[in-house]
């Protein structure tokens, strides 16, 4: 049985974030799931949703890949503290929690050979509530496996 994107971006994740540990750096602290129907499980994380791709053979015809992928990465930080420079805080720690997971991709973008090719677009933020907390929340599209030359067209 072969992996979900789902599983292995997270598990290509969870070893900077333990490195990181300590550190100071945008990963420390954080945790990374996937856990689309709740999003927030701790302060600041990494939440991977749920991929749509289209379905086709192998280039061999031994196998069924999925392409022109497309996996919605979640990064957030609860805004602690009522004025405003918590809310600047906690988007400049989903902004930093982002590029860093975004680096990681850039640097293997075969996400330690789970896809032939992927790579972070189409970056967007928003203020979410969830149990009466505040969350900044920075979304980007992880695109994987595109048979197109171009990657962003449409």
């Amino acid at each position: 049985m072969s992996t979900s994107i789902e599983t292995s971006v997270v598990n290509f994740i969870e070893p900077a974030i333990a490195v990181a540990s300590g550190s100071g750096s945008p990963l420390d602290g954080i945790d990374a799931h996937h856990t689309p129907y709740q999003v927030y499980l701790v302060d600041s994380g990494v939440s991977v949703l749920v991929h749509s791709a289209d379905v086709s053979l192998t280039a061999d015809a031994s196998d069924v890949g999925e392409f022109n992928g497309v996996l919605p990465i979640v990064c957030y930080s609860r805004v602690i503290g009522k004025d405003k420079t918590a809310r600047h805080a906690a988007r400049d720690k989903a902004d930093a929690i982002y590029k860093a997971i975004a680096k990681l991709i850039f640097d293997d973008p075969t996400i330690g050979g789970a896809v032939i090719y992927s790579r972070p677009l189409k970056v967007q933020g928003g203020w979410d509530v969830e149990k009466g907390q505040t969350y900044m929340a920075v979304t980007f599209e992880l695109h994987f496996n595109d048979l197109t030359n171009d990657l962003n067209e449409e």
